[in-house]
């Protein structure tokens, strides 16, 4: 039911190694720190994840990209960074107006693994982060897109997340992958 939030990234995994459609498989990918223990397709497969990067202040941002696997790494239109060497971060400075950017990473998996993690470290920042989810829209003008018109950074506000702690976990979580929230109210954590 509306409203749907769909921040993040449109991500098409293809059936073979040269993103030749049809996809088997879209979804949207709320951020770029993935550790596939399952891997979504069996293995050589390719993943092409588009959309706009929301830039909230014009700018010096450092793009970082890490994989096991091969990967590049466009904004704008131009590539920005490409990794030849499972787990080695590749790291791009770039002059960033404020606004949204064209995005797109291509992600080849054929080793085992499979891992991708897209970061950046923002003006006045000095450790690299996981790009937020608000920091990513799907491509606009698609059926992801809920927007009746481009979205601009102003248009989005961050709403806290609260919890309702009931129980402890001997050891805690090991390596969270996902949540989600059921209608309730009820969060639910996908954990390896």
């Amino acid at each position: 039911l509306p409203p749907v939030a769909t921040q993040g990234l449109l991500g098409e995994y293809f059936p073979n190694e040269e993103w030749s459609a049809p996809p088997a498989l879209a979804r949207i990918d709320p951020f770029l720190s993935i550790y596939f223990h399952l891997t979504p397709l069996p293995r050589p497969y390719t993943v092409r994840w588009s959309g706009s990067l929301v830039v909230p202040q014009t700018g010096v941002y450092r793009l970082q990209l890490r994989t096991v696997g091969n990967a590049q790494l466009f904004v704008d239109g131009q590539s920005v960074l490409h990794t030849n060497m499972p787990g080695v971060p590749f790291e791009q400075v770039l002059s960033l107006t404020a606004g949204l950017h064209p995005l797109e990473i291509k992600f080849l998996d054929n080793v085992a693994r499979s891992e991708i993690r897209l970061t950046w470290t923002p003006p006045n920042e000095e450790i690299p982060r996981p790009i937020p989810p608000e920091n990513l829209l799907p491509p606009t003008g698609s059926a992801w897109q809920p927007f009746a018109q481009t979205p601009t950074a102003a248009t989005f506000e961050p709403k806290p997340l609260t919890f309702d702690y009931r129980m402890t976990l001997a050891d805690g979580l090991r390596e969270p992958r996902d949540i989600a929230v059921r209608g309730d109210g009820t969060i639910f954590v996908a954990d390896s």
